[in-house]
């Protein structure tokens, strides 16, 4: 057993500051990768078996690698992975794999692409593949649409892997075009957890992709030469709205418009905190209005942000129904802002929520450990005794 060695593997979750369902239309975002992470502990096995733990969940799950078949929830991200890393490479052996996280599940921060993001990078570590950074991207792009069968686009997945500190990054997801924007340290970001969970792939999610598919289809037989609903122009909203009923109008009218705002805020974030703040708000009232992918909660919380001092903006993060609010703050009122919100939280009874103050990091990294510096529960796994 001396050829055992233990590997270790942060990978962060992200918030996307503005562009918000308008990924999987090929359009823009801004995401940035944050510190709260996903920790992948993988030691190497001398058979092809797959044992994995979840300290989170407290679930276990185990396969051969060489009999590989779906399972549910968090399993399949994990299967998927092994399960993809080893059609285009080959595992010779297996992994006892043990995941704990400071990421909430569910909370809309990309809980989902940091734990294939991760995974797949922390097998690329420890076979020495050195893989290019856009083939690992689309390879867990394909584990999320194909395996698990969620409908997203590539913004998570870009993020995890190439995020960097203080920096946004905003990225056209037709052409995959990207930069990073240097975030202003006179700002901070609060996520606030509502506690209200959903499941993107059981919520009304794939929904809304089969309503802008189909009016990207109807636009189409129109006689719009277009590819995606992102190459829709601002000025051709008004003819649109006469002759596409809603609710496709509402999706269609929220793709074009949110594109818009990525670009007034990239525009506006160094120059005027005030002005960038505005777009969070209007991005949330056409998720709220025209995409119709929030929740109540998420709108109550975000309405009352408009009277505390200290607030730019706000808006609902992730793919809707439940999750997390996204807060654009003043750094030097940011205590005052938190209790603020946390006092309103629990007048409204909301006793489940979490505030998150966060910060920019860097994308997902891979180490090797010591035996002697591994923890103590992922110890316990290795000796079954989970």
């Amino acid at each position: 057993m001396s050829n055992i060695k233990y590997y270790l593997t942060t990978s962060p979750g992200r918030i996307n500051i503005i562009g918000e369902h308008t990924d999987h239309q090929k359009g823009l975002v801004m995401p940035t990768a944050i510190n709260l992470q996903i920790f992948i502990y993988v030691s190497n096995r001398t058979d092809d078996l797959i044992r994995v733990f979840s300290e989170t969940l407290n679930e276990y799950d185990e396969f051969p690698i060489s009999n590989i078949s779906k399972s549910y929830g968090w399993k399949n991200y994990i299967r998927g992975t092994i399960d993809k890393f080893n059609r285009n490479f080959g595992l010779e052996f297996g992994f006892d794999i043990f995941i704990s996280s400071r990421l909430p599940f569910g909370a809309g921060l990309s809980s989902s692409a940091s734990l294939v993001v991760g995974l797949y990078s922390s097998l690329e570590y420890i076979l020495n593949k050195q893989i290019n950074d856009m083939k690992v991207i689309e390879d867990c792009w394909e584990v999320e649409n194909n395996y698990v069968g969620l409908s997203c686009g590539i913004m998570d997945q870009f993020i995890v892997r190439l995020g960097k500190e203080n920096s946004a990054l905003k990225l056209n997801c037709e052409n995959l075009e990207y930069y990073f924007i240097n975030l202003p340290s006179e700002i901070k970001f609060l996520i606030i957890d509502t506690g209200v969970r959903r499941n993107l792939k059981d919520s009304p999610y794939n929904k809304r992709i089969e309503e802008c598919n189909y009016s990207l289809k109807f636009l189409k037989k129109k006689g719009y030469n277009i590819e995606n609903l992102s190459q829709i122009k601002i000025a051709d909203l008004g003819y649109i709205q006469k002759i596409l009923v809603n609710p496709y109008y509402k999706r269609v009218e929220h793709i074009v418009s949110e594109n818009h705002r990525v670009n007034l805020f990239d525009l506006k974030i160094t120059k005027s905190k005030i002005e960038a703040g505005k777009f969070l708000y209007e991005s949330h009232l056409s998720l709220e209005k025209s995409f119709e992918a929030s929740w109540i909660e998420a709108d109550q919380l975000v309405q009352y942000s408009k009277s505390i001092s200290g607030v730019y903006g706000a808006r609902m993060v992730g793919g809707g129904w439940g999750g997390s609010v996204l807060f654009m703050i003043d750094t030097e009122k940011a205590y005052k802002v938190k209790n603020n919100l946390r006092k309103y939280l629990l007048e409204k009874g909301l006793n489940n929520h979490r505030v998150l103050e966060i910060a920019s990091s860097g994308g997902v990294k891979t180490q090797k450990l010591e035996k002697t510096s591994i923890p103590m529960n992922f110890k316990k796994f290795l000796l079954n005794e989970t």
